[in-house]
Protein backbone atom coordinates (compact mmCIF):
# COMPACT_ATOMS: atom_id res chain seq x y z
CA UNK A 1 0.00 0.00 0.00
CA UNK A 2 1.02 3.32 -1.03
CA UNK A 3 2.24 5.88 1.67
CA UNK A 4 1.07 9.44 2.09
CA UNK A 5 4.06 11.02 0.69
CA UNK A 6 4.05 8.20 -2.28
CA UNK A 7 0.48 9.09 -2.97
CA UNK A 8 1.12 12.92 -2.83
CA UNK A 9 4.11 12.10 -5.19
CA UNK A 10 1.89 10.09 -7.90
CA UNK A 11 -0.85 12.77 -7.36
CA UNK A 12 1.87 15.34 -8.48
CA UNK A 13 3.43 13.39 -11.66
CA UNK A 14 -0.26 13.48 -12.67
CA UNK A 15 -0.67 16.71 -12.80
CA UNK A 16 1.94 17.70 -14.08
CA UNK A 17 1.42 15.09 -17.06
CA UNK A 18 -2.23 16.86 -17.75
CA UNK A 19 -0.37 20.42 -18.05
CA UNK A 20 2.00 19.31 -20.54
CA UNK A 21 -1.03 17.83 -21.97
CA UNK A 22 -2.47 20.56 -22.09
CA UNK A 23 0.26 22.79 -23.41
CA UNK A 24 0.90 20.15 -26.71
CA UNK A 25 -2.98 21.10 -27.23
CA UNK A 26 -2.70 24.38 -27.57
CA UNK A 27 0.32 24.17 -29.33
CA UNK A 28 -1.85 21.93 -32.35
CA UNK A 29 -4.83 24.50 -32.12
CA UNK A 30 -2.07 26.94 -33.67
CA UNK A 31 -0.22 24.98 -35.63
CA UNK A 32 -2.92 24.01 -37.72
CA UNK A 33 -4.96 26.82 -37.52
CA UNK A 34 -1.76 28.50 -39.16
CA UNK A 35 -1.06 25.72 -41.86
CA UNK A 36 -5.26 26.33 -42.62
CA UNK A 37 -5.36 30.23 -42.53
CA UNK A 38 -1.79 29.99 -45.34
CA UNK A 39 -3.70 27.72 -47.43
CA UNK A 40 -6.97 29.57 -47.08
CA UNK A 41 -4.83 32.73 -47.83
CA UNK A 42 -3.01 31.31 -50.99
CA UNK A 43 -6.48 30.18 -52.37
CA UNK A 44 -7.90 33.98 -51.96
CA UNK A 45 -4.86 35.18 -53.71
CA UNK A 46 -4.79 32.33 -56.61
CA UNK A 47 -4.94 34.32 -60.36
CA UNK A 48 -8.08 33.31 -61.45
CA UNK A 49 -7.61 33.63 -64.94
CA UNK A 50 -4.72 30.67 -65.00
CA UNK A 51 -7.16 28.37 -63.48
CA UNK A 52 -8.55 25.11 -65.84
CA UNK A 53 -12.29 24.44 -65.22
CA UNK A 54 -11.68 21.80 -63.33
CA UNK A 55 -8.93 23.68 -60.79
CA UNK A 56 -12.13 25.98 -60.62
CA UNK A 57 -14.45 23.71 -59.26
CA UNK A 58 -11.11 22.12 -56.83
CA UNK A 59 -10.86 25.96 -55.84
CA UNK A 60 -14.62 26.49 -54.84
CA UNK A 61 -14.48 22.80 -52.96
CA UNK A 62 -10.87 24.23 -51.00
CA UNK A 63 -12.69 27.64 -50.47
CA UNK A 64 -15.53 25.94 -48.02
CA UNK A 65 -13.50 22.85 -47.01
CA UNK A 66 -10.54 24.82 -45.53
CA UNK A 67 -12.72 27.06 -43.15
CA UNK A 68 -14.95 23.23 -42.08
CA UNK A 69 -11.52 21.61 -41.18
CA UNK A 70 -10.28 24.71 -38.98
CA UNK A 71 -13.71 24.48 -37.37
CA UNK A 72 -13.63 21.05 -36.51
CA UNK A 73 -10.22 21.12 -36.13
CA UNK A 74 -10.68 23.18 -33.20
CA UNK A 75 -13.77 21.79 -31.85
CA UNK A 76 -11.88 18.37 -31.43
CA UNK A 77 -8.77 20.01 -29.68
CA UNK A 78 -11.24 22.00 -27.31
CA UNK A 79 -12.97 18.62 -26.31
CA UNK A 80 -9.71 17.46 -25.36
CA UNK A 81 -8.68 20.52 -23.57
CA UNK A 82 -11.59 20.17 -21.98
CA UNK A 83 -11.09 16.87 -20.58
CA UNK A 84 -8.08 17.46 -19.92
CA UNK A 85 -9.01 20.57 -17.27
CA UNK A 86 -11.60 17.70 -16.08
CA UNK A 87 -8.99 15.32 -15.11
CA UNK A 88 -6.90 18.11 -13.32
CA UNK A 89 -9.96 18.78 -11.27
CA UNK A 90 -10.16 15.27 -10.43
CA UNK A 91 -6.30 15.27 -9.31
CA UNK A 92 -6.50 18.17 -7.22
CA UNK A 93 -9.81 16.78 -5.28
CA UNK A 94 -8.38 13.82 -5.10
CA UNK A 95 -5.20 15.33 -3.89
CA UNK A 96 -7.63 17.02 -1.07
CA UNK A 97 -8.07 13.91 0.90
CA UNK A 98 -4.57 13.24 1.17
CA UNK A 99 -4.21 13.89 5.02
CA UNK A 100 -3.04 17.37 6.43
CA UNK A 101 0.33 15.51 8.30
CA UNK A 102 1.85 15.28 5.00
CA UNK A 103 0.93 18.24 3.16
CA UNK A 104 2.60 20.17 6.00
CA UNK A 105 5.62 18.50 5.39
CA UNK A 106 5.38 18.90 1.62
CA UNK A 107 4.12 22.72 1.29
CA UNK A 108 6.09 25.11 -0.44
CA UNK A 109 6.02 28.83 -0.27
CA UNK A 110 7.51 31.58 -2.00
CA UNK A 111 9.91 32.71 0.64
CA UNK A 112 11.12 29.09 1.25
CA UNK A 113 13.20 29.48 -1.95
CA UNK A 114 16.57 30.60 -1.40
CA UNK A 115 16.88 31.92 -5.10
CA UNK A 116 13.90 33.94 -4.62
CA UNK A 117 14.02 35.08 -1.29
CA UNK A 118 14.98 39.01 -2.37
CA UNK A 119 11.52 39.45 -4.37
CA UNK A 120 9.13 39.36 -1.54
CA UNK A 121 9.13 43.01 -1.60
CA UNK A 122 7.54 42.98 -4.74
CA UNK A 123 3.56 43.68 -4.58
CA UNK A 124 1.66 40.59 -4.94
CA UNK A 125 -0.12 41.85 -7.67
CA UNK A 126 3.08 41.76 -10.15
CA UNK A 127 3.89 38.22 -9.43
CA UNK A 128 1.78 35.24 -11.52
CA UNK A 129 -0.80 34.10 -8.89
CA UNK A 130 0.24 30.46 -8.38
CA UNK A 131 3.50 31.51 -6.72
CA UNK A 132 0.55 32.05 -4.17
CA UNK A 133 -1.99 29.37 -3.75
CA UNK A 134 -1.60 26.97 -0.96
CA UNK A 135 -1.34 23.53 -1.40
CA UNK A 136 -1.34 22.10 -4.97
Amino acid sequence: METDHEALESIRRRLDHEDNLVNQRLSWILTSQAFLLTGYAILLNAPIDLRSPMHVRHHGLLMWLIPLTGIVTVLLIWLAILGALIALRDLRACAAHVPRRILALTQFTFKDAPSLAGWDCLPRSSSPQYFFQPGL
